[in-house]
């Protein structure tokens, strides 16, 4: 990436998520960083590829047996664990840091006196900050296959270059700084007047990649394909343009916007799909 101070933050964050006491097995890993000739890189752990890659490259036929169902529950499982680690960071407080620190100490020795000889500070000493994705979608999900260091396939989510760490759950889409990089996945509060932004913002999107997993079980990449065609319709915001997200927005007079789940979501056609 050329911003730096979008580089900084990312891996501020990443760096966070991959201290031992915060690391999930769900979420991506910060190896390293490193500038060269103007542009900044993150290093990650090399992965097969990224969901929706998955979905159409790596298995676009899944098998319907336990193995494969069990497999798909139990990713849905880890990345919802692994989002809930992000939407509720546990940290120490600036008065337990005050407290800790002292003339000469480092940073780093400042945090482990506060943490304590354990590594497990007080709840009194600790605080909680809200955490938000922002930008769930399947190309941000990635997998990794079997191999000496994994018994079974898994799945990570990575790209936290627009999320951010607050003190308050809910906050104004303007205070946000950025509009969601995937019209797709984003959530009907994003279309209504004066949005705002909470957690709920990621759980949305992650139950609309839930939904794209069954699509791909039940048929395959091609089913998938046909769910994301039977979504389009105009969108809101674009005149003549339409969009494959998930709800749709009706507007009835001069009343407020009233957004409701598309009819393609909700019809559910398992029989033709399985040929029951």
């Amino acid at each position: 990436m050329e911003n730096k101070a979008e580089c900084d933050l990312e891996a501020t964050i990443l760096r966070k998520l991959s201290e031992p006491r915060h690391s999930h097995r769900h979420l991506i890993s910060l190896l390293a960083t490193y500038e060269q000739n103007g542009s900044y890189y993150l290093i990650f752990p090399w992965a097969g590829a990224d969901l929706r890659d998955y979905w159409k490259n790596i298995n676009p036929k899944p098998r319907h047996d336990t193995e494969t169902i069990m497999w798909l529950a139990e990713q849905c499982l880890g990345l919802a664990s692994g989002l809930a680690k992000i939407h509720r960071y546990q940290t120490l407080s600036s008065s337990a840091l005050l407290q800790a620190s002292s003339p000469g100490k480092t940073q780093t020795e400042t945090v482990r006196t506060a943490m304590g000889p354990d590594s497990a500070p007080k709840e009194e000493n600790m605080k909680i900050l809200f955490g938000r994705h922002g930008d769930i979608k399947p190309t941000n999900i990635l997998w990794f296959p079997k191999g000496p260091e994994r018994d079974k396939e898994i799945l990570k989510i990575t790209d936290f270059g627009i999320s951010r760490f607050t003190t308050v759950n809910s906050v104004s889409a303007r205070e946000r700084g950025r509009a969601p990089n995937s019209p797709t996945y984003r959530p009907p509060e994003w279309d209504l007047p004066h949005p705002i932004i909470s957690t709920s913002y990621d759980i949305w999107t992650l139950g609309c990649v839930y939904l794209e997993f069954i699509a791909w079980y039940l048929g395959g990449f091609v089913y998938l394909q046909e769910f994301e065609q039977r979504r389009l319709a105009p969108d809101f915001d674009w005149v003549g343009v339409s969009c494959d997200t998930f709800f749709t927005v009706e507007s009835r007079g001069s009343s407020a916007p009233i957004p409701k789940v598309k009819p393609a979501v909700t019809e559910v056609r398992l029989f033709q799909v399985l040929e029951i």
